[in-house]
């Protein structure tokens, strides 16, 4: 049996290219029971990783958000509903803990898809902004396009510093260079 280095295969291929068909358990008298899912056929060589603590946890992480990467080189998220919050904070961060559409700074902030969740925008800093649980419910799934056309936004938006306007309104220029995901979903 093949015996590999966990740094030697690309953390990518962890749920993209290398699949989980099944179970793998040992026995009382050192018997490993290789068991498929049904409807899975195994093929190949049987390759032994042992992937040390730190390893573990990060090939559990990228396993549960199963990161893939875009033609573009971007590292992607697919079917995740709920934001790391190491992307969460540094959304935050980047629009100095302040919403985006409003402008307030003194109540808890939200994440918010520009390219909404539903339309298979991803859950990359990139696609997200920082918003007020109020704005973000205003907008719920509309289109960022329609969204800078909403008589809620444009009213707040009166009171933004013009360099925040004019942030939100380049984005309408990038947005089909946004991150998103091949397969849309719904809430």
């Amino acid at each position: 049996m093949e015996s590999k280095q966990f740094n030697e295969i690309p953390l990518l291929s962890w749920g993209n290219e290398i699949m989980i068909t099944g179970v793998l358990m040992e026995g009382k008298n050192d018997e490993v029971y290789l068991i498929p899912l049904p409807q899975e056929k195994v093929k190949g060589d049987l390759v032994m990783v042992n992937p040390n603590s730190e390893e573990w946890y990060i090939l559990q992480d990228q396993l549960d958000k199963c990161n893939i990467m875009n033609e573009a080189g971007t590292i992607l998220r697919k079917g995740q509903r709920n934001i790391d919050q190491k992307i969460a904070w540094q959304v935050y961060r980047r629009d100095n803990y302040s919403c985006r559409y409003c402008g307030i700074d003194n109540v808890p902030l939200t994440v918010d898809h520009i390219v909404t969740w539903e339309s298979g925008g991803a859950t990359h800093p990139d696609n997200l902004l920082s918003a007020c649980k109020k704005c973000n419910k205003k907008r719920g799934n509309l289109d960022y396009g329609s969204w800078l056309q909403h008589k809620w936004y444009l009213a707040k938006a009166f009171f933004l510093p013009q360099h925040i306007k004019e942030k939100n309104e380049a984005i309408v220029k990038i947005l089909n260079t946004l991150p998103r995901l091949a397969k849309p979903r719904s809430r």
